[in-house]
């Protein structure tokens, strides 16, 4: 028997075990999972990594609602044991306990298998938009660990905004407790978008090591605009990635995309959120601290301070069409867009200087508003450096680091 075989015997299995009212008939045909009458029908991908340890089973369950495409529901699950078929069976075990609640939920358009539904404003689900949160699975954690702690965090943070146009998505939440803090790592619809937060400060230090796994489905039926709205922000995106190719100017590339009838204020948006992105993707792995803050300077040169980065449709989705857009002929254009950015001339400049990369900390980015001008965005500059006594880089270096 494959392995893919052994994933889908092994659903089979443990989902015979459920309420025949929540699965209803179950049918495996060849490469494909058939429950609830036709109305969900699973398949699976095992991955095969080089670099993970043989003990891991990484595995794709992929769940389609009813005939909809926009219904496929990519779930990434491990398995672990040293014995390669316990290891996949317990993946599959897994997707049953933790993925199946919410997937089956979204299927009846109620909470069944433990699943709880959310409607857009409770904190433990996705912002804006109604689905089903499933249980959450431990692995390797104590006793002391306080699983009530995690009843008010907003532990699905960012899953709206990183989400790709379609209906209906599936978002995976991982959290690492560890002795100097919490890792959070969110994917959604698979691989196809991914962030990490290194240092996530939404829950105290733990002094309980372990890994938490929850899983959401999240929808946009009562939101006909959503797919549009999100399809116009990764097209532009695209477009000012083109344009610059054209233009190897930033601020004509904007201008470019404004004249063929883009939003202004998307266009600005992408004009100064894009590169800051893109910076970091071209810089990712050399060990520099973000800030996962910006400072907005508003038009008349106040500013507003703390506002998360990933809470931008613009800048998550740039994050997330990175690896698409460094895939094909718009390679030289992203890498140069990069350099553009106020970060990775920050770096660069520290770099040249002599600095070591792992002992940079970046301060939160400065973002204007489009209709904010230039004096009041010096205002706002001379505002921060009052308050930090530190002077902002005046210069450019025009001799860059290669990271590629």
């Amino acid at each position: 028997m494959d392995e893919t075989s052994i994933v889908l015997a092994e659903l089979l299995g443990e989902l015979s075990k459920s309420d025949r009212a929540d699965v209803g008939t179950l049918e495996l045909k060849g490469a494909s999972l058939s429950a609830l009458d036709g109305n969900v029908n699973l398949s699976a991908n095992v991955r095969t990594d080089a670099a993970a340890h043989p003990s891991i089973a990484h595995c794709h369950i992929v769940a389609r609602l009813g005939t909809e495409t926009s219904g496929k529901l990519d779930a990434c699950v491990i398995g672990i044991d040293a014995d390669r078929k316990a290891a996949l069976k317990a993946a599959a075990a897994g997707w049953v306990e933790i993925v199946a609640g919410p997937i089956f939920s979204m299927a009846h358009a109620r909470p069944v298998m433990g699943a709880e539904h959310f409607d857009g404003t409770d904190v433990t689900g996705v912002t804006g938009s109604h689905g089903f949160v499933g249980p959450m699975r431990s692995r390797m954690v104590d006793g002391t660990f306080d699983f009530d702690s995690l009843a008010e965090v907003a532990v699905f943070d960012y899953a709206a905004e990183m989400a790709p146009p379609g209906l209906v998505h599936l978002a995976k939440v991982t959290l690492n407790a560890g002795a100097n803090g919490w890792n959070r790592s969110i994917e959604v619809d698979g691989h196809a978008a991914c962030h990490s937060d290194p240092s996530w400060d939404a829950l105290p230090i733990s002094r309980s090591q372990g890994i938490v796994t929850q899983f959401a489905v999240f929808h946009y039926a009562d939101q006909p605009d959503a797919i549009a709205k999100r399809q116009q922000v990764d097209d532009a995106i695209w477009q000012y990635v083109s344009a610059f190719a054209r233009t190897a100017d930033t601020w004509k590339a904007a201008e470019l995309l404004a004249s063929e009838g883009i939003d202004k204020e998307l266009v600005h948006r992408i004009y100064t959120l894009s590169p800051l992105a893109f910076g970091r993707v071209v810089l990712h792995g050399i060990g520099v601290d973000y800030s996962p803050y910006y400072t907005r300077i508003k038009s008349d040169g106040s500013l507003q301070k703390q506002l998360h980065l990933m809470r931008e449709p613009v800048f998550a989705r740039s994050m997330a069409l990175s690896q698409a857009i460094m895939s094909g002929e718009l390679l030289e254009a992203f890498k140069e867009l990069a350099t553009t950015s106020a970060e990775f001339d920050a770096i660069n400049n520290a770099l040249h200087a002599g600095s070591n990369p792992k002992d940079l900390k970046l301060s939160p980015s400065l973002i204007p508003d489009h209709d904010t001008s230039n004096q009041a965005v010096a205002q706002a500059v001379e505002q921060l450096q009052n308050q930090s006594k530190k002077a902002a880089p005046t210069s450019l270096r025009r001799r860059w680091w290669r990271f590629w």
